[in-house]
């Protein structure tokens, strides 16, 4: 306690109020899984995935509608899930992950499928997705808040690692070739760790030390 009160009372009250910022707790981050189409099953909690977070896996069917989502706990994330109205389910195996699926609507008037993710927590996170296209042209778009970015056409049961900064009204969407080709299987979303408040503080007190003794 004495080496503290003495490092306190060399640091200015400007640096102690920024160490107070420091330590003031960041927007909640969150962390969750999700299965489209329950075609094939549902993971168990114990499949981590390709993000590999085992944990509660969200089942959600083809049709459309909006779905309150749960983190990996199985408590309600806050973060809604609402698909297109436009989603076909369909399946090609047993893998309960990737082998059930939805699509978007080829043809004369082709409409592509849209994975919308609303009251997302803001910041830095790690999007999974599992999503394939059967056109050599095609590609998925993920817009986080900054604007659509596309990504090219994925080889069916394989997922992009997709680090995303979700910004403005906390809106995550993850749409589909325009041609309406392509499925899409599920997404899985991990919040970057960020240094800890303690680890913060430390940092800061030991460089307002140096900076004291050179003075």
């Amino acid at each position: 306690m004495i080496v503290v009160s003495r490092i306190l009372s060399v640091v200015s009250p400007k640096i102690l109020a920024g160490l107070a910022l420091l330590a003031a707790p960041a927007g909640a981050a969150v962390t969750f899984n999700l299965d489209l189409n329950t075609l094939a099953g549902t993971p168990p909690s114990t499949f981590g995935g390709d993000a590999t977070q085992p944990g509660t896996w969200n089942s959600i069917g083809a049709g459309p509608g909006v779905s309150q989502l749960v983190d990996l706990s199985g408590a309600p994330s806050g973060v809604f899930m609402q698909t297109s109205n436009t989603l076909n389910g369909a399946s090609g195996g047993s893998d309960p992950l990737r082998s059930d699926y939805v699509t978007g609507i080829m043809g004369v008037s082709p409409v592509s499928w849209a994975v919308n993710l609303t009251s997302h927590p803001l910041g830095q996170h790690t999007l999974w997705v599992y999503a394939s296209d059967n056109t050599p042209t095609g590609a998925f778009t993920v817009d986080a808040g900054g604007g659509p970015v596309a990504f090219g056409s994925l080889a069916v049961n394989t997922s992009l690692a997709i680090p995303i900064n979700v910004t403005g009204a906390g809106t995550v969407s993850v749409v589909g070739p325009a041609d309406g080709s392509g499925v899409i299987a599920g997404l899985q979303m991990a919040a970057i760790p960020e240094p800890s408040a303690a680890a913060l503080i430390t940092l800061a007190l030991f460089g307002a030390m140096v900076g004291h003794r050179r003075r």
